[in-house]
């Protein structure tokens, strides 16, 4: 089996190999893509999933897409993942030390016990400008982060 993504509403698809460059419709949004010849890398599991099936001794076919290893993986409580490289690289950048095995979550309150503390980025501050965002004093990373991501959905309801 391949499986891909609809190139309109990003669900994912399957077909079997027979159907390679033959044009398949998406079950949700009836928009046809080309099957292509073999199951694009997005559809792989992350490192972190890989992680988290090595750490609980996880038996799964080699050729696991993304999405079944992430069902394999939903008994296993979100408290108990380790914290995933984009957060390790940002704790890195902001000066954070912190435990190898780190959580996402032990890692999520750490990140957000510093950024309560550290001034807005420059492209914080040229957003909040562009959208007419009211920026208090001793604003601090996070607010600015929360005051961002408020006015955003008010614009994109």
């Amino acid at each position: 089996m391949i499986k891909f993504k609809c190139t309109k509403c990003d669900e994912m698809m399957e077909s079997p190999s027979c159907l390679i460059g033959e044009k398949l419709a998406c079950p949700v949004c009836k928009h046809e893509r080309i099957v292509p010849k073999k199951t694009p890398r997005y559809a792989r599991p992350t490192e972190c999933q890989l992680d988290i099936a090595e750490k609980y001794q996880l038996t799964f076919p080699k050729d696991i897409s993304k999405q079944e290893l992430s069902e394999l993986l939903s008994h296993i409580p979100e408290y108990e993942w380790p914290a995933t490289e984009k957060q390790k690289t940002f704790a890195r950048n902001i000066g954070l030390s912190f435990e190898k095995n780190i959580t996402k979550v032990e890692m999520s309150k750490l990140l957000d016990k510093k950024l309560d503390k550290i001034p807005p980025s420059e492209g914080q501050l040229e957003l909040a400008k562009e959208k007419g965002i009211e920026i208090p004093g001793r604003c601090s990373y996070k607010k600015m982060s929360d005051l961002i991501d408020k006015a955003m959905k008010e614009s994109n309801p």
